[in-house]
């Protein structure tokens, strides 16, 4: 079994808060999904594709599209897990789940992610 290795606590993610893999050239995948969890060393997001993509951009957005519409581009993270969920759905297109792992953050991003965090996430989500 695997240990969980966070150092902060994840927060739920409120609906309508997305992140994305904006692809900085035609040979990476986009990736755009819901936001699971996320804390101001990472998140977890749920999206769709035919299967994981082979390139993604090493930096990502988070969107938040409710009041306050809020968007915090340019942060640094590499994924640590991606892997299917396990779905009723016959599409070509399967539910995958990927954990980011924010790089550092300049005092500014760390400012705008905490301010994200305090608009878009929900309370304290239970490890498991």
């Amino acid at each position: 079994m695997e240990t969980d290795q966070r150092k902060q606590t994840r927060l739920r993610a409120k609906y309508g808060a997305l992140a994305s893999f904006f692809p900085p050239s035609p040979d990476f995948a986009l990736v755009i999904g819901r936001l699971i969890d996320i804390s101001s060393a990472g998140l977890a997001l749920q999206y769709f594709a035919k299967e994981r993509p082979a390139h993604v951009a090493n930096k990502l957005e988070i969107f938040g599209v409710y009041q306050p519409l809020m968007h915090v581009e340019g942060i640094p993270g590499r994924i640590v897990y991606d892997f299917e969920v396990k779905s009723n759905t016959r599409s070509s297109l399967k539910e995958r789940r990927c954990g980011v792992a924010f790089g550092p953050l300049t005092r500014s991003k760390r400012l705008q992610v905490e301010r994200f965090i305090e608009q878009y996430a929900l309370g304290l989500q239970e490890k498991p």
